[in-house]
């Protein structure tokens, strides 16, 4: 079988020429594609349709009725009213129909008076010395810290922190304060915006260098502006016991030791331990002999506590005597 156009040879069956494409015989009729009101009109016949048209027409009579029965309503009539009739002292009748009765106006309020200004922050905590220098109350910006500063000046460093700041700006922040601190009973409660984290983190660091007294001097600041800060709380009893607690100085015994503290100098024997407070000496003395001798003369004793320091420590013993003088003045006092 070949192409009637081309000549190609076809394949059995084939509709199509394969090399023209020319059709071959006739292809099976195809239905004709229907309109879309036939397809609407087939539609409207299925049962499922005709169901829901009914519905909906039955709603839609519904629908008119009632909205037919709210607009055939009679109107309601109008109610007049008619004013009273009022009667003077002596009796006659006074109809109200041509006047009505006035009602005195309520007269207007009288206008609230003007807040009295506050006064303000820095001038009324200020000071001024008989050089001319005034000094005004500040918070530092970093710790919080209270100081005094003088408002000439454009920067200073804070004692607490070491860390430098602008006066005008702290010089504010006590006004900030002055107007965002609440007092509740014997509460106080901080509102200014004022956080103690900073300050926590500070008092973290100069105990990592062993300046417990500063430290703590920031702790308690840090506890009044958040009294229930856990690491601040922590912090204090740590720094509390670190004071008191901490070695100055210290010599070797050949069986035991002497450390110099805040309040006393705690001696240890063996196994026994005794702590003296300053308050207790009256003398101490070292001596560079054949030994190293450290001599403690205790009020209310006739002869002196005598103490052989270990080998290894020569000129220690005067040293050491003269540490302890220098704590007996309390120079480690808070």
């Amino acid at each position: 079988m070949f192409c009637m156009k081309c000549g190609a040879k076809l394949q059995d069956g084939a509709v199509f020429c394969m090399q023209c494409g020319t059709r071959i015989g006739s292809a099976p009729a195809q239905s004709a594609a229907k309109s879309p009101a036939e397809m609407f009109r087939e539609l409207k016949e299925k049962p499922a349709v005709k169901q829901m048209s009914e519905k909906l027409d039955q709603f839609s009579d519904k629908v008119k009725s009632k909205v037919s029965s709210v607009t055939s309503r009679e109107p309601k009539p109008e109610v007049t009213f008619t004013p009273p009739v009022w009667h003077d002292p002596d009796g006659e009748e006074a109809s109200s129909a041509s006047s009505e009765p006035t009602i005195p106006a309520a007269p207007a309020p009288a206008p609230a008076p003007a807040p009295a200004p506050e006064p303000n922050a820095a001038s009324a905590q200020s000071i001024r010395l008989d050089g001319g220098t005034r000094f005004v109350a500040a918070k530092c910006p970093n710790c919080g810290a209270t100081l005094e500063v003088d408002a000439a000046k454009e920067a200073a460093i804070c004692p607490y922190c070491n860390t430098p700041y602008i006066v005008d700006k702290a010089i504010n922040m006590v006004q900030i304060g002055n107007v965002g601190g609440m007092s509740i009973g014997s509460a106080v409660v901080n509102v200014n915006g004022v956080s103690a984290g900073p300050m926590v983190e500070r008092v973290l660091y100069l105990e990592k260098n062993l300046r417990f007294k500063q430290a703590l001097q920031i702790c308690e600041r840090a506890l009044e502006i958040d009294p229930y800060n856990m690491k601040a709380m922590e912090a204090e009893t740590r720094l509390r016991k670190e004071i008191d607690s901490y070695i100055y100085d210290e010599i070797k015994l050949p069986k035991g030791s002497i450390s110099i503290r805040r309040e006393d100098i705690m001696i240890q024997e063996k196994k026994s331990s005794i702590k003296l407070p300053y308050t207790l000496i009256s003398s101490v003395k070292g001596e560079d002999l054949i030994f190293e001798i450290l001599k403690i003369q205790l009020k209310g004793e006739d002869k002196p506590r005598t103490f052989r320091l270990a080998d290894g420590q020569e000129g220690r013993a005067k040293a050491f005597a003269e540490h302890i003088k220098h704590a007996m003045t309390g120079a480690y006092d808070m």
